[in-house]
């Protein structure tokens, strides 16, 4: 990337945006065009990388430096939007009013597709009220009260404003998820705040968010609520600007916008990002913004020249008396200091100990074990204490939602990798990979493992029985790995529990390939490869070959019990497994099985058995070959490749493309069955490996 100031960058995204028509998809490779090259310090500090790579990777692709920050962006947007609509469907269900400020309302002004960054939450509640049972909810779900509640008694917010700062663990983040809540409407400052009327409320929409309907302000409100957010910002952002520009689109009341920017003072905030939009070249945003703030007034007020004073006389008193500074902050009255108006902060019950010294009842909206203070100050052991803050999510959480969504993409990447040729339906591949293993079970049993909250490695654990054996033990489903983070699957197998014969299945070449070492290092060896090779029609014919009958199922039965019994590998079963074979087999003519039998003289020598099956890479059905099998005594005589060749055949007339069976590796004569198998056009597809307890 060249360097380049932010202007132009700002410019082009400004009259991308004003050129997209409301409510249609915007067109990424059109805005790329109109891009220019920029540095990535500039695309983060104005919040804009999320737009700018969505649209460049459209157009033209991205480097590897981009690519990694469009995925963190993707990544974020992601984990945002799940936790919000997780946190709105507890708070609708125990009936707590709420509404987003700012993300997910602006990000629905934008045109489809566009992607808005962000890096939190922020809600607010109607009343104080609400505080108490919100906190209560959230609690519930793992937050955390993050630092010191601030409080202030303000009619206009219904009695008290409160603001509160909250903390959970998210496996999938890097640093905790930050949910800020609030009561009444955005603070100005520590004085004042703009609360939401009863119009704003009464007027609020939905917006979708992970599919999940959020409330948010919308029109007027929303407008009013994005001036109060620019007074936080002595330089406005691009990101800000764009704000103003799909905001400006829901047509708000520009005359009862002017008249509330006066009433709160607001208007600082407006003038500076009417210097942005002047700088970037729009001339009719620049004025209309400098209309909104009229003759900027700087916000006085006894509280405010109250509060300055004290401030100056604090800092005096915590540089020369530390000890002293504490102590008054302790056994000062806070409650006289909330009614003045002037805030006070809330500290959450010591987790031994109990209330701090300070101030309880209303100057924390009765809040259980909470003390109020004249200042944000205790003593370090105090803080360490009650400001735990989240603990790290455990090595190998279970996966998100976001990173369930995430697993399925790189699985269906592994997949398609893998495929044999004639490639894979990417479609078809992305169903099989989320109805057989992603949406199987959800969450339960994953495993993960994160740098940096991106996911590096997955699998599944669960636990099952051996058919025949009935010994438990474990199957890893969906195991994936980043290749670009060596060691990252060796990690998540060292958290698969020993106690029990592990298996897992993996695909032999592709993004698969690699998994092969961390595989063998952990103790792991190849058992069973999948072959797959396409059906074709076969010339190869023999006198005697017909389909089975029910009549047959004995001999058919006695020949699989034999393969089967080959295939426990000297292991005792705990079933009867010629009754086991019986049940699954020997209703030879159901819909599905495909069964031959080879007869001669009236004596059976041989049969050929078939399963139709759901295919991996395309719509429609494989053949799985369960079983080829020739009586020791008819050996030498070319039967099992007539079997074989009329099992292709009948399998051809119910459009099958491609047959499947396995290759136990442990068998006698494996190689020279492999030889003949490669020889016939079968290839590798998957293998299983197991490692024994």
């Amino acid at each position: 990337m060249t360097e380049t100031t932010a202007g132009p960058l700002v410019s082009a995204l400004a009259n991308a945006l004003r050129e997209c028509p409301p409510d249609h998809p915007a067109d990424p490779v059109a805005i790329a065009e109109m891009l220019p090259e920029t540095e990535l310090p500039i695309l983060r500090r104005h919040k804009v990388a999320a737009p700018y790579f969505w649209a460049r990777a459209a157009r033209c692709g991205l480097d590897d430096v981009a690519m990694a920050e469009a995925t963190r962006q993707r990544r974020r947007a992601g984990v945002l939007a799940d936790e919000l609509a997780w946190v709105s469907r507890l708070l609708h269900a125990h009936g707590v009013p709420f509404a987003v400020l700012r993300g997910p309302a602006l990000a629905a002004c934008y045109p489809r597709g566009w992607p808005r960054e962000a890096n939190d939450v922020d809600l607010v509640v109607p009343t104080v009220a609400e505080v108490r049972p919100a906190l209560g909810v959230l609690g519930e779900d793992g937050y955390v009260v993050a630092r010191p509640v601030v409080c202030r008694r303000d009619p206009a917010a219904g009695g008290a404003w409160l603001g509160v700062a909250l903390n959970k663990t998210r496996a999938d983040l890097e640093h905790p998820m930050y949910l800020d809540l609030t009561v009444g409407g955005p603070a100005i400052d520590r004085t004042a705040c703009v609360a939401i009327g009863q119009a704003g409320w009464a007027q609020r929409r939905t917006v979708t968010v992970a599919g999940q309907a959020v409330p948010a302000f919308a029109g007027s409100t929303l407008a009013l609520i994005l001036a109060v957010e620019l007074m936080e910002r002595d330089d406005p952002i691009g990101r800000d600007l764009l704000d103003y520009i799909v905001v400006a689109r829901q047509r708000p009341d520009w005359d009862w916008l002017r008249d509330q920017v006066h009433t709160h003072r607001i208007g600082a905030g407006l003038n500076r990002l009417a210097g942005l939009a002047t700088l970037t070249g729009l001339s009719e945003e620049a004025d209309r913004l400098r209309w909104l703030a009229g003759t900027a007034r700087r916000r006085t007020g006894l509280r405010r020249a109250g509060l300055a004073v004290t401030d100056r006389m604090y800092r005096r008193v915590v540089t020369g008396a530390p000890r002293l500074a504490l102590a008054v902050v302790e056994h000062l009255p806070g409650r006289v200091w909330y009614h003045l108006g002037l805030p006070v902060y809330g500290y959450p019950p010591h987790p031994v100990d109990g209330p701090v010294r300070g101030t309880g009842g209303a100057a924390v909206a009765s809040l259980p074990g909470f003390r109020a203070r004249i200042r944000p100050t205790a003593r370090a052991q105090e803080v360490d204490d009650i400001f735990t803050g989240c603990q790290p999510a455990p090595p190998g959480a279970p996966l998100t939602t976001p990173e369930l969504r995430y697993w399925q993409e790189v699985l269906t990447e592994q997949l398609a990798s893998a495929a044999p040729p004639g490639g894979v339906d990417r479609a078809h591949g992305a169903t099989y990979v989320e109805e057989t293993i992603v949406a199987d079970g959800g969450a339960d049993g994953t495993m993960g493992i994160r740098r940096e909250g991106q996911l590096v490695a997955a699998g599944r654990v669960v636990e099952c029985r051996h058919p025949l054996t009935l010994a438990r033990d474990r199957r890893i489903e969906g195991l994936w790995g980043d290749p670009a983070c060596p060691g990252a699957v060796a990690e998540l197998l060292e958290l698969v529990p020993d106690d029990l014969p592990v298996q897992v299945t993996v695909p032999d070449r592709g993004t698969a390939e690699h998994l092969a070492d961390p595989l063998r290092e952990h103790g792991f060896r190849p058992e069973v490869v999948v072959v797959r090779r396409p059906v074709t029609a076969s010339d190869t014919a023999g006198p005697g070959v017909r389909p089975a009958t029910a009549g047959d199922a004995p001999f058919v039965c006695e020949c699989l019990g034999t393969a089967v019994g080959r295939g426990l590998f000297g292991r005792s079963p705990a079933v009867d497994v010629s009754e086991w074979v019986r049940d699954r087999f020997a209703d030879v003519t159901r819909d599905g099985t495909v069964c031959l039998v080879v007869e001669e003289a009236g004596r059976l020598l041989g049969h050929a058995y078939a399963v139709l099956a759901p295919d991996r890479y395309r719509a429609g059905r494989c053949g799985f070959v369960v079983d080829v099998f020739v009586v020791p005594d008819a050996h030498g005589r070319g039967l099992a490749r007539v079997l074989s060749g009329a099992l292709e055949n009948a399998l051809l007339r119910y459009d099958v493309a491609a047959l499947e069976s396995e290759v136990a590796l442990r068998s006698p004569g494996v190689s020279g069955l492999r030889a003949n198998l490669a020889s016939a056009g079968w290839v590798d597809d998957r293998v299983r490996w197991v490692r024994e307890a």
